[in-house]
């Protein structure tokens, strides 16, 4: 098996960092070879190589791990959720870092049920997730790095480094790697507080994009940016500048991650009393489904969710009858401005109802719901992931959403919390039709129309399922 670099004392040196891969670090992919750090931050514009630089690294001290005299090197690598690293991570592991003949030595089995990848030298890399923190947690490594480490909570990373204890390599390292998000995540203020050493990646480091031998951008570079210049607001300051920026006028102030996405309680879903679905429709825009549990006290919990572009009708009703009969769902919500495909769901044996779609109601309702700390969406909800949507880093879950959603800007004598953008909504549109319709059954007739709700009337026609 090909060693990538050569060590001393347990680290990169830069001199041998080309192999029969032509991966070659530049810039922060260079720092980080190169740094035993106990903590280190590698953030950055999205595209810059920083996930792959971090495998890249990991991937050379675990071949070159016998020549070197360490035996039992063991690395975790891992994002919150451990589903999404099998089309992400695992995919630049096995298709970007390893060559044809690793590849086969590891086996091709289902990236989905990966667990460890054994290597030859006794070297160890475990795949997890922090959704699955005891089973993590129940051993020591050498390395770990945490991917798309902003979905992470402080809690996460010190629980971790506190594993940061199998002593088998001459420096012991946790990795965090992101995209910058608000200047108050916890993972900005470390690097600020100089808890943890912070390289700032830039796309000028990623040899996909940038051909250092020319001094220019390729082909592939060049789209990619332009497609990155395309993104509007806190977006594009994030994704392509790599700016810490929090978003201004955001229309949900009150949305905060760490109390609004909760982690999955199997006995939750018997608490419920309710169960409905709400729905906005799309194509060319995604549309949306999402599963709102309603429990006693009147708490909503978005417990499936689908978000996908250019599908049809029947794709949608089939996969909305699968879920109708999985939640048992009272009724799905769907916005009034498509009439004909509530009439294609009440023929398919849906139970589907226009909602109320007074925005400014809505809006309000979720506001109190996400102040009053009873709105939460658990944490792996989302069914299906929009590839194309990941890739051109648009929202891909309602989740995404609330930083991007914000108000228009003011214009001559109109306030600037009048109207939302109508962009980076549609998550967002499905909630608040869940919102108004959980707020009519928790009310009398006369009190929803006191508050301005509009109570449909639910159809004879119940759900096929």
């Amino acid at each position: 098996m090909p060693a990538v670099l050569e060590y001393t004392e347990g680290k990169p040196t830069v001199e041998d960092a080309v192999d029969q891969r032509f991966y070659e670090p530049h810039g922060a992919a260079e720092e980080l070879f190169c740094s035993s750090d106990r903590e280190l931050l590698i953030d950055g514009p999205a595209g810059t190589g920083k996930s792959r630089s971090i495998l890249e690294k990991i991937h050379a001290i675990c071949n070159d791990a016998g020549e070197r005299g360490y035996r039992d090197l063991r690395v975790l690598i891992a994002r919150k959720e451990r589903k999404s690293m099998s089309e992400s991570i695992l995919v630049i592991f096995e298709q970007d870092v390893m060559v044809d003949g690793e590849r086969d030595f590891f086996g091709r089995g289902s990236r989905r049920y990966r667990e460890i990848y054994s290597y030859p030298t006794g070297s160890t890399v475990v795949v997890g997730g922090l959704d699955n923190a005891n089973k993590i947690m129940s051993s020591q490594y050498d390395i770990i790095a945490v991917f798309e480490a902003t979905e992470a909570t402080l809690e996460d990373w010190e629980m971790l480094m506190t594993r940061l204890r199998n002593n088998k390599l001459d420096y012991q390292q946790g990795i965090a790697d992101c995209n910058p998000s608000a200047p108050s995540h916890w993972l900005n203020q470390r690097a600020l507080e100089g808890k943890m050493r912070r390289l700032i990646s830039r796309h000028t480091d990623n040899p996909m994009l940038y051909n250092h031998i020319a001094d220019d951008w390729t082909d592939v570079g060049s789209e990619y940016l332009a497609r990155l210049d395309m993104q509007t607001g806190v977006r594009r300051q994030r994704l392509l500048l790599g700016q810490w920026v929090a978003a201004e006028g955001v229309v949900f102030e009150d949305w905060d991650t760490a109390v609004h996405i909760i982690e999955d309680d199997k006995d939750l879903n018997g608490r419920f009393k309710n169960v409905i679905a709400s729905k906005d429709w799309g194509f060319r825009n995604p549309g949306v489904t999402q599963v709102w549990g309603l429990d006693g006290d009147k708490n909503m919990y978005c417990i499936a969710q689908i978000y996908r572009h250019e599908e049809l009708d029947d794709w949608w009703i089939e996969k909305d009858k699968q879920l109708a009969k999985e939640f048992k769902i009272d009724a799905f919500i769907c916005d009034p401005s498509e009439p004909g495909h509530i009439e294609r769901y009440l023929n398919a044996g849906l139970t589907a109802i226009g909602a109320d779609n007074d925005i400014s109601v809505g809006l309000r309702l979720v506001a109190e719901r996400l102040q009053k700390k009873s709105l939460y969406f658990v944490r792996g909800n989302l069914r299906y992931t929009d590839k194309r949507l990941a890739e051109a880093h648009h929202p891909y879950r309602t989740e995404d959403e609330f930083e991007s959603y914000v108000w228009e800007q003011p214009k001559d004598g109109r306030n600037d919390k009048e109207k939302p953008r109508d962009q980076y909504n549609h998550g967002c549109d499905a909630m608040r039709y869940a919102c108004m319709y959980a707020e009519t059954m928790s009310m009398g007739g006369m009190e929803a129309f006191t508050a301005g709700i509009n109570v449909p009337e639910i159809p004879k026609r119940r759900i096929n399922g």
